[in-house]
């Protein structure tokens, strides 16, 4: 069909030198195949994105099963909370032991705002959300994953 294969394009990402000090993110397809086993190899901390129903409660299980036989500590952010059952998720978190990371409530100006090539961090409000996530993220990659393994 002409479209690279996720887990290729990772691993192409993965040859290629990285230099400099900052972290590199790899964005993985959702579920929990070889795309995501691409992505967690070598890796120093996991963010699950998920949606509040019990088909993103089921493919969530599966995904952090994935990370914790790499060793890999992971977190959950709960995308498009409002919508669905928020409770479903972060009840089946605190029964496994994963931080919750962050809350990203649904909004059709956001949607509409991303389908137009905005920026969210260029929103006061959203680059509050993202700070603080990545000072969770960062807090749980230097933890070690003490929390986050499932």
């Amino acid at each position: 069909t002409g479209q690279a294969m996720a887990s290729a394009v990772i691993r192409a990402v993965r040859a290629r030198e990285i230099t400099g000090d900052g972290p590199v993110l790899i964005d993985a397809p959702p579920g929990a195949g070889c795309s995501l086993a691409a992505a967690l190899r070598g890796a120093e901390v996991c963010v699950l994105v998920t949606e509040g129903t019990r088909a993103g409660r089921h493919d969530l299980a599966l995904a952090a099963e994935v990370a914790q036989g790499f060793g890999v500590p992971a977190g959950v952010v709960l995308n498009r909370a409002g919508l669905g059952d928020a409770g479903l998720i972060r009840d089946w978190c605190a029964t496994r032991g994963l931080p919750l990371l962050a809350e990203l409530p649904f909004s059709r100006e956001v949607a509409a705002a991303t389908a137009r090539g905005e920026l969210l961090a260029d929103r006061t409000e959203w680059r509050e959300r993202f700070v603080a996530l990545w000072r969770a993220l960062t807090a749980l990659a230097q933890r070690g994953g003490e929390e986050g393994k499932p």
